[in-house]
């Protein structure tokens, strides 16, 4: 059986390890008038317009 001790060193040997975890940069692709294209290659006016659209949910749409 494990003390409480022990568990605390496990702990901040899992802390430790954590701490020096690195991963690398994502690539964020998004579509745009029938083709996909990376967010890093946009332009300031386009990054704005990204930023602001809003993902489609076709259960807040009112019917006429």
């Amino acid at each position: 059986m494990r003390t409480k001790k022990d568990i605390d060193i496990e702990i901040e040997k899992c802390r430790d390890e954590l701490a020096n975890v690195k991963g690398t940069k994502t690539e964020v692709y998004t579509r745009i008038v029938g083709y996909y294209r990376n967010v890093d290659n946009f332009n300031k006016g386009k990054i704005a317009e990204y930023v602001d659209r809003r993902e489609y949910d076709p259960s807040k749409v009112k019917e006429r």
